[in-house]
């Protein structure tokens, strides 16, 4: 057992090096599309290793001032940055205590390096690598498993002994990427009013983001009633692969809007590490999600139909 622990707390630390290596590079270099997302992933592991419910700012406002991860329920707001300069440290104290939706939450400073400033702002709570991985080290070894199998599923590394993954959803947003869906589509006939399922799951504050991505719906119906001629159920076995997602985070403690964007967040990262996705900007493929996730949404895959 004392093996299998090391085995795996290896296998994290050259995960996460790797990431660091790759996101500073990529940072000199001022390729910034794998930013959102480690963000993505990073929402999660930090999640699984603190116990807490991040979610990523960025997924809705992109480069959020300050913050990249938040957690409301602990108060927590956290930027993830490879750049550990006291300019840079000192913005994120500035950008975030100005901030009134932040007011009287703990600040965190994620620094993906092994190298840190001898001193930083007494107002944060730093955490670079070396810190991450003692707190990782200390945990169960149950946990320490699970938390290697995650970094297995989102961080390949060029020795990576796991193969690509398939997702279907990755086809289906290849498809909606590829067609021209400016032209509004005719949405009625559904067995219960969208206004009142809104209301009921207290995601009001998303009304409009639904009522824009409803007139998609017989563009997604199309391409689901095509996608079942390549087999039997699989439009049914992609609503099925986000309900269940729907169901393990629901139960999270986190509220219905964090909620639905924890999907999205979770969606982009597994789309993103497919084998059959075709690389496009961040906002076609989240605009494309969008389509799917509000499908999914009128379908009752994710959550509660109004009583």
């Amino acid at each position: 057992m004392l093996f299998q622990v090391s085995t795996d707390f290896d296998n994290i630390k050259e995960k996460l090096l790797y990431l660091s290596y790759t996101l500073e590079a990529n940072s000199k270099l001022n390729l910034l599309d794998q930013h959102l997302w480690s963000e993505n992933f990073l929402s999660e592991f930090l999640s699984f290793v603190y116990g807490h419910s991040f979610v990523n700012l960025n997924a809705r406002c992109s480069n959020f001032p300050g913050g990249d991860l938040v957690d409301h329920n602990r108060k927590i707001v956290v930027q993830v940055s490879t750049n550990t300069s006291k300019s840079k440290i000192d913005s994120t104290v500035e950008n975030i205590s100005k901030n009134s939706n932040f007011s009287n939450y703990e600040i965190w400073f994620v620094a993906l390096v092994t190298k840190s400033p001898k001193k930083v702002n007494s107002k944060i709570k730093y955490k670079d690598l070396n810190c991450l991985l003692k707190d990782i080290q200390n945990l169960p070894q149950e946990k320490i498993k699970k938390i290697s199998v995650l970094c297995n599923r989102a961080l390949r590394t060029p020795t990576a002994y796991d193969s690509k993954k398939t997702f279907d959803i990755a086809k289906i947003i290849n498809i909606l990427s590829s067609m021209n869906i400016s032209s509004e589509c005719n949405y009625d006939n559904q067995p219960f009013k969208i206004q009142d399922k809104i209301a009921y799951n207290k995601l009001e504050d998303l009304h409009d983001y639904i009522d824009d991505f409803l007139v998609y719906e017989g563009k997604i119906k199309n391409i689901y009633d095509e996608y079942d001629k390549e087999g039997t159920n699989k439009s049914l076995f992609v609503l099925n692969y986000i309900n269940l997602k729907y169901l393990r985070l629901k139960n999270t403690g986190l509220t219905s809007q964090d909620l639905f964007f924890k999907l999205m967040e979770e969606l982009t990262e597994d789309v993103i590490s497919s084998e059959d996705y075709k690389k496009q900007s961040i906002e076609s493929l989240q605009f494309c999600l969008g389509i799917i996730l509000v499908d999914a949404f009128v379908k009752c895959r994710i959550f509660d139909r109004p009583k």
